[in-house]
């Protein structure tokens, strides 16, 4: 038998692997700089998508009962415990304008304006406009 001499050429030489070590380090800071900046794009699309649901469940509570609806005055803000979508907003408030669609028929023109503070502390706002009549939803 032939003894195998190690040599040179036997194995990764400490420069190799601190190269190897480099790339996979740079590799590795840009896939996380990469979500980091997806993490922070999704999040305004998140709220707005929040501020709409919330909006929605606010609009069928108050096409669901005329006579809440018929009590409530213009310009009455509402911070619904119950509303899920209301309550994961940051200081979020749901506003309910309503005016008359048709004069002397009760039929409303209902905005309901959804604000909430964003990741910076800048109030953002979102709203959502139908008409309701004593049957419940009008037009949307």
């Amino acid at each position: 038998m032939v003894a195998r001499m190690y040599g040179r050429d036997a194995g990764f030489t400490l420069v190799e692997v601190l190269v190897g070590m480099a790339v996979l380090a740079l590799s590795l800071t840009a896939a996380f700089a990469l979500v980091t900046q997806a993490v922070r794009m999704i999040r305004p699309s998140r709220e707005t998508t929040l501020s709409m649901h919330a909006a929605q469940i606010e609009m069928e509570r108050l096409r669901m009962s005329w006579d809440t609806f018929n009590a409530l005055a213009d310009g009455t803000v509402l911070t619904t415990g119950d509303n899920p979508a209301l309550v994961e907003l940051r200081s979020g408030a749901a506003v309910v304008y309503k005016t008359p669609y048709i004069s002397n028929a009760p039929i409303y023109s209902v905005t309901v304006q959804v604000t909430w503070r964003d990741q910076a502390g800048r109030q953002k706002t979102n709203a959502l406009m139908s008409v309701i009549g004593e049957g419940g939803l009008a037009l949307q």
